[in-house]
């Protein structure tokens, strides 16, 4: 089976969003998404890290406020680096975004649009993944 580089997550923007620019005029965001798992007691909170560029970057710094719900399509790279205080390699990994929405039922705003490079993957007949009927064993 080969791999596919495929993340999907929904959470909550961790602070208002802050576009930066780069020295080569690429716009960028680089923020965190707080994202529940469980209920009640059980209920944990996990921080992902991701970073939107040029048109996603934008979209976020328009709308992207503290608490605001958005669903995040992308992929998963991990970024290393030798921080210079202790000259150590250091690494992190983080979801490089290629499409941003506002999460379903996160109030008013939630049809005012999206960011997305190209259209919603659909697939066709030919890539189904379940088998026809009469393939199934039950």
């Amino acid at each position: 089976m080969n791999g596919h580089n495929f993340a999907l997550i929904t959470g909550r923007l961790g602070r208002d969003a802050e576009v930066k620019e780069t020295q080569n005029g690429n716009k960028v965001v680089s923020m965190s998404l707080a994202v529940d798992d469980g209920f009640g007691d059980k209920k944990q909170t996990f921080w992902i890290k991701f970073e939107a560029w040029g048109k996603q970057a934008e979209f976020l710094g328009k709308y992207g406020t503290k608490g605001k719900a958005f669903t995040i399509t992308g992929r998963t790279v991990v970024r290393e680096w030798i921080a210079p205080e202790d000259s150590k390699k250091h690494s992190s990994q983080v979801i490089v975004a290629d499409q941003i929405e506002f999460a379903a039922g996160d109030g008013a705003k939630q049809n005012a649009g999206s960011a997305s490079p190209a259209p919603a993957y659909q697939p066709s007949e030919q890539s189904s993944i379940l088998p026809d009927d009469e393939e199934l064993p039950f």
